[in-house]
């Protein structure tokens, strides 16, 4: 068995994963919204979860079907790593070595993202317990902390432990420092994608018509992010679609790649 052959098999095998990945990534996502709908998502207010005002982050973790959301997150990263992989088969240039730099340090910060997640503070019938068994040193120390938090501009909500809201607060701060970057490379991706995957020919035409129309649906979220700051939920959900629509453009023009291949050989 030669190179070549084992290359192509790993690249159907992969292939037909990510596929299945796409086929998926939609059902996990809806079935996950659907268990959320009446249930609160922060007990300290009340607040029920809303597809216009939380972020998926949020259903990911305190969602009834959080695992279907998390899953998503991790699908949308194995994807990353399979564009990589097939950018860094392509011709050496700057732009595929772009790509592949982009696609996976994007992998590492989605799943960074997936297991860092944004937690709303709120008291938990295990926090009171944990309160009601401290002693006075330990109530002295979460005072110093508490006073010590204030002083940086850190406000803790009553009833919260100091400890629950510091870990909380780490966590917070790996998600975004997770997500800001993969939002940035995401970008360098897509237009590298672009040239790298670009067919000949009478293709060339709908080729450009499908990226046009995941700029436009990736430019209505922003507008929404801009227009309708209220509703932050649903520019990232617009957002997600056009990246989901990216991905079966990518996939269709690999796997037309793929086959050509094989026939030349």
């Amino acid at each position: 068995m030669t190179d070549s052959t084992v290359i192509s098999s790993v690249d159907r095998l992969l292939s037909r994963l990510c596929f299945w990945l796409l086929l998926a990534l939609p059902i996990l996502m809806v079935y996950g919204h659907l268990r959320a709908i009446g249930v609160v998502w922060n007990h300290a207010t009340g607040q029920t979860f809303s597809p216009l005002a939380n972020h998926i982050s949020d259903y990911a973790y305190r969602c009834p079907a959080w695992w279907a959301v998390v899953a998503c997150i991790h699908a949308f990263s194995l994807f990353f790593a399979w564009l990589s992989w097939r950018a860094a088969g392509k011709r050496r240039s700057i732009v595929s070595w772009a790509v592949v730099a982009s696609a996976a340090i994007t992998m590492f910060q989605l799943h960074q993202v997936a297991v860092n997640p944004v937690r709303s503070p709120e008291l938990t019938i295990r926090h009171l317990q944990e309160e009601l068994n401290k002693g006075p040193v330990d109530k002295a120390k979460e005072q110093i902390w508490r006073i010590a938090l204030k002083a940086t501009g850190h406000e803790i909500p009553p009833g919260v432990p100091v400890r629950t809201y510091v870990a909380n607060y780490e966590r917070d701060r790996l998600h975004v420092a997770g997500i800001r970057p993969a939002s940035y490379l995401l970008i360098v991706a897509f237009v590298g994608s672009y040239s790298l995957w670009k067919p000949q020919g009478g293709e060339i035409k709908k080729w450009r018509i499908r990226h046009a129309l995941v700029v436009a649906v990736i430019l209505v979220a922003l507008g929404f992010s801009v227009w309708v700051p209220a509703w932050p939920g649903l520019s990232q959900r617009i957002m997600y679609l056009g990246v989901y629509v990216w991905f079966w453009v990518l996939l269709g023009a690999m796997r037309r790649e793929s086959a050509l291949m094989v026939r030349e050989a």
